[in-house]
């Protein structure tokens, strides 16, 4: 498999955790829709994390060239809202799950999943800031437990700056401008994961 190609031809590798930083739909789907394809095309498993509405266009989109058989496409209310209201630990089981089939019931030798945060928005104040840059850095570890790639994707047009800055620090890279970089602001899993306020 050429993990050198896994992200629209953009170097990544098996167990990123990717902030990827974008400027609206268009933009967004440039970044997304070929990272899902590639993995499409390689048989790959791959799980979507759609924004609310969408996830049956991006499913009729994916599927015009692919089989779509190892792909799952879902919404908030049934991934990070799934319990009503956002809470890490589910969410986090919720990708454990989706991990463990991947690799140990169905035998894949790599998985990737991309995630339109866009959910996020409604709900975004200090405290809440606190919880989801505590489960990004969780789900960084997630990340690391099997070969896969992760990209969260953040509108830059939508979130201010305290939100970016806060959940880009619990991602060990950032996507921005068609390229992949380390993080300098990324803060490890086993210190203090705080919005800073």
């Amino acid at each position: 498999m050429g993990y050198d190609q896994i992200v629209g031809g953009i170097p990544a590798e098996p167990f990123d955790h990717i902030c990827a930083l974008y400027r609206g739909r268009d933009e967004r789907d440039r970044l997304m829709m070929p990272f899902l394809r590639a993995g499409l095309r390689e048989g790959d498993t791959c799980l979507c994390l759609a924004a609310d509405g969408e996830s049956v266009e991006l499913r009729s989109v994916l599927g015009r060239d692919h089989d779509v058989s190892k792909l799952i496409v879902t919404e908030p209310r049934n991934a990070y809202l799934r319990t009503g209201a956002f809470s890490g630990e589910p969410m986090l089981e919720f990708l454990r799950e989706w991990s463990r089939s991947c690799f140990e019931e169905d035998g894949r030798k790599f998985a990737r999943l991309a995630a339109d945060m866009s959910w996020a928005l409604p709900l975004v104040s200090d405290p809440f800031l606190e919880d989801l840059t505590a489960y990004e850095a969780r789900a960084t570890v997630w990340a690391r437990s099997y070969p896969q790639s992760c990209v969260c994707m953040y509108d830059l047009d939508r979130f201010g700056g305290n939100a970016v800055f806060s959940v880009m620090r619990a991602h060990p890279k950032v996507w921005m401008s068609g390229v992949i970089l380390e993080n300098p602001y990324y803060i490890r899993v086993d210190e203090p994961v705080t919005s800073g306020h």
